[in-house]
């Protein structure tokens, strides 16, 4: 498809945008999408929605129905009042659909307690604090408005003096937001809730009778972040992606 009317497009390096550049007449563009009155084209890897009449689409249509038998339609040279029909027309596209982002999520360490020494035939404990940052990176040529976020985080909780298979898989949900994304601002955070994970060790040569574990820690399985607007999924993230087996609804 090729531009017959010269259009501005953005100019984005590394998924930022930088700029803008007006791109003439007679560029070849790879067509993506038809909406009602606008198409949706590719040009240097970048998208972006331009009216149908900057296009040749219409006229490259025109010919290939011509070319395949079919005659257009003439005007009558007279003719009775016409009896009111409804044309089908496409429906605009929903504009949530129309929102593109990438997400991802760190792990960061929040606190860290050593616990205290304690004497043989005890158990020490340590503890440290995490919570998820969600970075979500605006993938759109235009604005988006604040996104929802939903996330599930898995974390196997393992008991001094316990079996390998008394251990527990705690599924830690919440919701948070992100902040509107512009050609200003590509990227947005948001912060999960925080949780704790334990360290705990019998001190001394000591064992359980019931053969339990005399050392535990607990393990953060994978977490699972959802990225909403208007209520509907535009983005997901997994690590590992493995993690979708565990189910989003499974108590």
């Amino acid at each position: 498809m090729i531009l017959v009317q010269a259009t501005v497009f953005p100019v984005a390096i590394n998924g930022r945008i930088v700029g803008e550049a007006k791109v003439p007449v007679g560029t070849t563009l790879r067509l993506v999408r038809v909406y009602n009155q606008s198409v949706e084209v590719e040009y240097q890897n970048a998208r972006q929605v331009v009216p149908v009449a900057s296009t040749d689409l219409m006229q490259r249509a025109s010919v290939t129905y011509r070319n395949n038998g079919y005659v257009l339609p003439q005007a009558p040279v007279a003719a009775s009042a016409p009896v009111p029909t409804q044309v089908a027309s496409t429906p605009a596209p929903n504009p949530a659909d129309q929102v593109r982002v990438e997400v991802s999520a760190d792990r960061k360490r929040l606190e860290f307690d050593p616990g205290k020494a304690v004497g043989e035939g005890r158990d020490s404990k340590s503890t440290e604090k995490y919570a998820y940052e969600v970075k979500v990176q605006n993938r759109t040529f235009g604005d988006v408005p604040g996104l929802d976020i939903q996330y599930l985080i898995f974390v196997e909780r393992q008991k001094l003096g316990e079996l390998k298979d008394k251990d527990t898989v705690e599924r830690i949900m919440g919701t948070t937001k992100v902040e509107p994304l512009s050609r200003k601002t590509m990227v947005q955070t948001a912060t999960t809730s925080e949780f704790t994970l334990t360290k705990q060790a019998l001190v001394g040569d000591y064992y359980y009778p019931n053969g339990g574990r005399r050392k535990v820690a607990d393990n953060v399985l994978g977490i699972w972040v959802k990225v909403l607007n208007e209520g509907k999924v535009i983005a997901e993230y997994t690590n590992p992606t493995t993690v979708v087996k565990r189910g989003w609804d499974k108590k």
